[in-house]
Order: C-alpha cells, then structure tokens, then sequence
C-alpha cells in the first residue's frame, strides 16, 4: 500500500512576498524575513528527510500539499510534515484504521501531536517499516446540524482538538438555549467550546477547562464569559460528556452564528433556530515514540 504524506505550505511561501515589501518600507525589521526563511529551510529539510527514508524502506508515496484534494483510495498511513495545525488538517481525511504520523517540521512548529523533527525521523521510519512503531487511539468529535428552515441536516468530518459556537461577530453576545443532562438553559455569552481530551490543552484549557489524559473518551465543554443576571444562577457552565448517550445540544438564537472546526480549519454557518448537537466521533490512531 501507498503512504499519504501531507506537507504545509510554509510561512515563506505564503506571506514572504508581503513581509519582504514591508521590511523594504521599514515596516519590519530584517531579522524578521529571516526567520520565515529559517523556518522555511527547516522544513524542507525535513520533508527531504522523510521522503529519503521513506524510499530507503521501499514504502511508495504520494505527496500533497495541505489544501489540496486528497486522492481517493486506502492508504497504509498518513505522514503529515509540519507542525501541529497540519496534523489537525490531515486528520479530517483519516477514515477506517489508518493511521497518522506527525513530523514536526520546523523549530518554529509547535508539535505537542508530531512523534519527532527530523533528528527523529530516521527512528520512526525504521520502526514504522518494522511493524513496530507505538500508536496511542485518540478519541475525535463531531457535529451533527440540523437546519431550521428546511429541515435539513449534515453532520460535520470529525476533529481532533476542539469546536467552538460563536456569533460570527466576536463582538456580539452570542445568544442560545444550552441542552444538557435533561437541563435546558437560554444563556448569553461569548459563545461554546466543546474539546475532546487532547483539545482539552489548547484553547478550552485558556477558558476555564479541565486538562484530561489523552485516552480518556470524554468530551467537555466550556461556556466563555457567560453573561449572568440576579436571576438564578445558570447550572449549564462546564461538564464532560460521554457524547453517546449523553451529548450536548445548542439551539442558535443568534441572526448569524458560526461552528468553527479546529481553529480556521472549518466553518459553518448557523442561521437561527438551527440545533447543534455533539457526539463521540470515531477514534484515531496517532504516532507516539
């Protein structure tokens, strides 16, 4: 079988054009061009360095740039070289068992999902091609939304890290009736985010969650800045959930409401009265050393 390798596009190759023309203008200072170049050299280094091992093991590949249009068909495994919002990206494509190794590409990367940087690879490789390579199965959640006006619904690719529910202007209060545990609450505030365990470090973590151990399968959720009048106090503010027989539910009362999908990874419109509800979603397995 064929390994997927799905690489970034670096910071160089994105933005150099426009931060070369501001630190012409004086807008920016030398030093900072040179670290996207630094970065940028990083990380073909080490994209040369898995595409190195991976011909010295004999594994065939096929290589992607994040973004492009993954080729159907089943792979061995998925290689995703970069940093952790590529993993996250590579990980929306992952279905049945194949599994996923991070490469973190670059100092500049952070990596706490990669398995190694480029002093690590020939490691992984050599273990990889061996069948000894350990996988640790992390639990993804997704979305299921259900359209107020047509009565229609979809249900979201599954994530690794996190959703957040927010009005599309995050200067708006964000306004809806929270479903959970057989409690129904209308609330304001500055929206929702619901993580699974290894989501439950980044930004949940900011908001007032709990850290959680990686294997553990609960999903959580956490209200931002939740708007509080001299009426009873709101008993819907955080939890866990096992997401399959108790799951959380949101009703949108905002004009225009948004479901973002691991960060910038994936949005979707809310228009009001359409229902959001959350369960476990299939596992993933993802490359430890």
């Amino acid at each position: 079988m064929t390994v997927l390798v799905i690489r970034k596009p670096t910071n160089l190759e994105q933005h150099g054009e426009v931060v070369r023309s501001q630190v012409k203008a004086g807008g920016l200072s030398d030093s900072h061009y040179a670290q996207l170049e630094k970065a940028h050299q990083e990380h073909y280094a080490s994209l040369e360095a898995v595409r190195d091992q991976l011909r010295s093991h004999d594994l065939s590949f096929v290589e992607l740039k994040r973004g492009d249009m993954r080729p159907s068909g089943a792979f061995q495994a998925i290689v995703s070289v970069g940093g952790d919002g590529t993993l996250l990206s590579a990980s929306h494509s992952v279905e049945g068992n194949t599994p996923i190794i991070g490469i973190r590409s670059s100092n500049s990367s952070v990596g706490f999902l990669c398995a190694g940087g480029i002093d690590e690879v020939p490691q992984i490789f050599d273990k990889f091609a061996k069948g000894k390579l350990d996988f640790q199965e992390r639990t993804r959640i997704k979305a299921k939304i259900f359209k107020a006006e047509d009565r229609s619904g979809i249900t979201t690719f599954p994530v690794l890290n996190d959703f957040l529910y927010t009005s599309a202007n995050p200067a708006s209060t964000t306004r809806y009736k929270a479903f959970y545990e057989g409690r129904v609450e209308v609330q304001k505030s500055s929206g929702i985010w619901v993580s699974t365990a290894t989501g439950s470090t980044a930004a949940i973590s900011a908001a007032g969650g709990c850290d959680m151990d990686p294997s553990d399968n609960r999903l959580q959720f956490v209200v931002r800045e939740l708007y509080q009048t001299d009426q009873s106090e709101p008993t819907i503010q955080k939890g866990t959930f096992d997401g399959t027989e108790t799951i959380l539910e949101i009703e949108n009362h905002c004009a225009n409401g948004i479901l973002a999908l691991d960060g910038e990874r994936g949005v979707i419109r809310l228009r009001y009265g359409d229902r959001v509800a959350f369960h476990r979603g299939p596992g993933i397995n993802v490359a430890v050393l």
